[in-house]
C-alpha cells in the first residue's frame, strides 16, 4: 500500500495526463450544456478543479461527495459526475442563505435555484447517485449532526462560509467521517478569505498537501484554491 504523500503525488501528477485532461474537458462540456457553470467560467480554475476530481477519483476508493456552496452548480455537477454509483452527494448551505459567505444579488435568485436544484437531482439519477440537498449553513447542519447517510465519502469541497469558525467546524465535523483515504478541496483560499488558512492551522493536523493553486480574475484579483489528502 503506498504512502499517503505517494498517493496525493500521484494524485497531482494525474492531473496533468492527456486522457485525463480529456475526460475532465468533456465533463465540463456535459455539464455545461445541462447549465451547471461555475462562478470562474473562462478562468483555469474549472478546468483544474475538473482534472483534479477525475485524478482523484482514478485512485481514491468508490465514494460520494459533500460540497458546502452550490450556486449554479458548476462544481456540484462533475462532483456528481466523478461519484461512484449508489454512492450520496450531499450539498449543504447551497444558494446563499444566511450563512454564505458572499453578497451578490444572484444568491437570491430563486428561479436559477429551482432549476439548479432540479438539474442536479436529473444528473444525479442518471449517474446512479442519490443527490441530498440541505437549504441551510453549514454550522447549523454541524450542530445538528445531519450526516447520518449510509456510505463513504470520498470527496469534500468547502466552498460555503469561509469563516475561520466555520471552516473549522467542516474539518472537525467531516474528516471523521470521511473515508480514507478522502480529498478535501478548500475553495477561496486565498487572501479574500484569510479564515481559510487560518482554519487549516487549527483544524488541518494530517492533512497531506496536493496543491494550492492561484489565479488572476479580472474585475477580482487573486484567487485560489487547495486540495488535500486526509489519511488515517
Amino acid at each position: 500500500m503506498r504512502s499517503g504523500e505517494a498517493l496525493a503525488q500521484a494524485i497531482a501528477e494525474a492531473m496533468t495526463w492527456p486522457d485525463v485532461v480529456s475526460s475532465a474537458q468533456s465533463m465540463l462540456a456535459e455539464c455545461r450544456k445541462l447549465g451547471l457553470v461555475s462562478d470562474w467560467e473562462g478562468c483555469a480554475k474549472v478546468d483544474d478543479f475538473a482534472a483534479l476530481l477525475v485524478a482523484a477519483a482514478r485512485h481514491l476508493p468508490p465514494g460520494g461527495s459533500i460540497e458546502t456552496g452550490v450556486h449554479k452548480g458548476g462544481t456540484a455537477g462533475p462532483l456528481l459526475w466523478v461519484a461512484a454509483p449508489e454512492s450520496f452527494h450531499v450539498s449543504i448551505d447551497p444558494y446563499g442563505v444566511p450563512g454564505q459567505s458572499y453578497s451578490i444579488p444572484s444568491y437570491g435568485d430563486w428561479a436559477m435555484v429551482r432549476h439548479t436544484t432540479a438539474v442536479l437531482a436529473w444528473l444525479a439519477q442518471q449517474r446512479r447517485v442519490t443527490f441530498c440537498p440541505y437549504l441551510t449553513d453549514s454550522l447549523t447542519f454541524i450542530k445538528a449532526d445531519l450526516l447520518r447517510h449510509p456510505g463513504t465519502f470520498r470527496f469534500v469541497h468547502l466552498d460555503g462560509d469561509h469563516s475561520e469558525e466555520a471552516v473549522r467546524a467542516e474539518l472537525d465535523y467531516f474528516r471523521p467521517r470521511a473515508a480514507t483515504p478522502a480529498l478535501f478541496i478548500l475553495d477561496d483560499h486565498d487572501e479574500h478569505f484569510p479564515g481559510v488558512d487560518a482554519a487549516l492551522g487549527s483544524a488541518g493536523q494530517g492533512l497531506i498537501p496536493i496543491l494550492h493553486r492561484f489565479y488572476d480574475f479580472p474585475n477580482y484579483g487573486v484567487a485560489g484554491f487547495s486540495a488535500w489528502l486526509h489519511v488515517a
